[in-house]
């Protein structure tokens, strides 16, 4: 059997489904009405359509009258919006979990020829948080909020990402 090049994958990421509440440390609430605007905007409703499921955890419910195709005058979906500051702070807090699973990994100490060293003294704790900061850049940051949420990522409206679920 012959492999090509192109049959290898290289730097293929695992990132492991995170906790919501794990990733949203930090995380500001809903404070204002941007986000629900952010929504009408994209998926064209009016604003009054929109209900915050959610403030914590950037939840929404969407009533989207042009989607009306059982003319029920009503079609619901949910959603949820991260700003880029939002997104700023999951990608650092899915940074410290990688760091934190580093770190658990590692044994505590290794016994050379009798002596007993903690491998922990010999890591570059802010050379490490660098790499993975590069390795899990944005597009690492929005698949773990969309694998942790089961919704799916829709696009980016100037400021704001967001993401769809249908009920």
């Amino acid at each position: 059997m012959i492999k090509r090049f192109t049959d290898y994958k290289i730097n293929e990421m695992k990132i492991p489904t995170l906790n919501i509440e794990e990733f949203l440390a930090n995380v500001s609430p809903i404070k204002d009405d941007l986000y629900t605007k952010a929504l009408a905007n994209h998926f064209k409703t009016y604003v009054n359509y929109i209900d915050v499921n959610d403030k914590k955890k950037h939840f929404f419910k969407v009533h989207d009258m042009s989607g009306d195709i059982m003319n029920n005058n009503r079609v619901s979906f949910r959603a949820m919006v991260f700003t880029e500051d939002d997104l700023k702070t999951i990608h650092n807090n899915i940074v410290k979990s990688a760091i934190n699973e580093v770190y658990s990994d590692l044994p505590d100490t290794l016994n050379v020829y009798g002596a007993t060293i903690k491998l922990i003294s010999f890591l570059d704790k802010e050379a490490l948080k660098f790499s993975l900061e590069n390795i899990i850049n944005m597009d690492e940051t929005l698949k773990v909020v969309t694998a942790s949420t089961g919704y799916i990522y829709v696009a980016k409206a100037d400021d704001f990402h967001i993401w769809k679920k249908d009920n």
